[in-house]
């Protein structure tokens, strides 16, 4: 990647999310996979200190249109939901059933997809990249409400 090459900064939040991110793919359970995915868009888009469902979910709907990744609020809202469980020590996925049903497979997919190419974006696309700077610059380019 030219980012490499050409050793430019990028934003704190982008070193962040990325090491969510690795660490999440070298991660064997999806329970804590999912949980560091969410970190990784955690460190994106939080900026206030409540950020709530709905603020994140319509940041990341909006990411996820900018890096071309189908996903639906209504999606990012279940992914949230699942995400809180794990974290606040509620369930472990396997209580939702197991095998995980396809369609929590294919959310946590989703997920891991709108973090990898954003972080994508953000290597190849300084100006892209700018947008994470700080608390002003996401509240600039990810406003809400939008």
């Amino acid at each position: 990647m030219p980012y490499l090459l050409e050793r430019r900064t990028l934003p704190k939040r982008i070193h962040i999310a990325y090491w969510h991110h690795e660490y999440a793919v070298r991660t064997y359970y999806v329970d804590h996979r999912w949980v560091l995915i969410f970190t990784g868009l955690d460190a994106l888009v939080n900026v206030d200190p409540y950020l709530g469902k709905k603020k994140f979910v319509s940041r990341i709907k909006r990411i996820a249109d900018s890096v071309r990744v189908s996903a639906s609020e209504s999606e990012l809202e279940k992914a949230y939901d699942l995400r809180s469980n794990l974290v606040h020590g509620q369930h472990f996925l396997y209580d939702f059933g197991y095998p995980l049903p396809k369609a929590d497979i294919e959310l946590y997919d989703k997920i891991e997809e709108i973090l990898r190419l954003t972080l994508l974006k953000a290597f190849e696309d300084p100006s892209f990249a700018s947008n994470f700077t700080d608390g002003n610059s996401i509240k600039g380019f990810l406003p809400y409400p939008p």
